[in-house]
């Protein structure tokens, strides 16, 4: 499997939990956008850092909930 294929693999998984995640946190829908593509470009960016299987959520839940934090 190649990274390419890896991470598609991993957004068609979660996305919707992400989504979901993002739009509780915020509340607004521009600002749930900015927290899901900043969570899955880190994810992209470390996919060799992306846990296997289920943890993989996992991971993206810590990235997105540092993502407002940072900004």
């Amino acid at each position: 499997m190649t990274q390419r294929d890896r991470f598609e693999a991993i957004y068609d998984a979660h996305y919707p939990a992400i989504h979901q995640y993002a739009a509780r946190r915020t509340g607004c829908p521009d600002d749930a956008a900015d927290v899901i593509s900043e969570t899955f470009l880190t994810a992209w960016r470390r996919i060799g850092d992306v846990s296997e299987g289920e943890r993989a959520l996992l991971w993206l839940y810590g990235v997105a909930r540092r993502v407002p934090a940072n900004q």
